[in-house]
């Protein structure tokens, strides 16, 4: 719906041309409009033009390959609270989204995601998440290497052999240490033992 607006001094209310309230002089009908919902809505506007941008279709010379689609990253827990902390700890990090701001990187936000469910999951088993560069066989198993494979950090083929090989452990551990670390310090922040 297209319409004027004019602010209502006294009732912190948006006055606009629309329908359901009484007819003005003119013979238009005015609305009260509480300014929360018309923030709300340009807000959600806004949200709505970036995904236009983000999904337009771009001018230029075709592309050889497709483009990969967007994952959404995002929890499934027992209640709000336990989603609500794991999003806060996802968000610490990987960086929070703040307005106007793209997220780097919406495949390492999916890769964190799963880390960070697969270290929880590790914890209520028992199993030592990895740490200072080590990965533990119990920790590769019993999920860090379905998330690294799943990732394209790690080759499926490669399985067998890195659970048996300490050394070639070693080297996944190195390799993702300040993120592991980054993790582990966030969810035993969250979650003290």
């Amino acid at each position: 719906m297209l319409c004027r607006i004019r602010h209502h001094h006294h009732s912190g209310c948006i006055v606009t041309n629309g329908q359901n309230d009484e007819r003005g002089k003119s013979g238009k009908i005015n609305v009260m409009v509480p300014l929360s919902i018309l923030k709300q809505a340009a807000e959600a506007d806004a949200l709505i033009r970036e995904i236009e941008r983000e999904t337009a279709k771009r001018g230029g010379r075709p592309r050889t390959t497709a483009p990969k689609p967007m994952k959404y990253v995002g929890f499934i827990a027992d209640t709000q609270e336990e989603t609500d902390a794991r999003m806060q700890i996802l968000e610490r990090v990987a960086g929070a989204r703040g307005p106007g701001k793209k997220r780097r990187g919406q495949e390492r936000m999916a890769f964190c995601a799963d880390l960070i469910t697969c270290f929880l999951e590790l914890r209520l088993r028992g199993i030592k998440p990895p740490r200072g560069g080590s990965l533990s066989v119990k920790a590769f198993v019993f999920g860090v290497a379905d998330v690294l494979i799943r990732h394209g950090e790690m080759d499926e083929n490669d399985y067998a052999a890195t659970v048996k090989n300490s050394d070639r452990r070693r080297t996944l551990g190195r390799k993702h240490a300040d993120l592991f670390g980054d993790i582990i310090r966030e969810i035993e922040e969250r979650y003290p033992s």
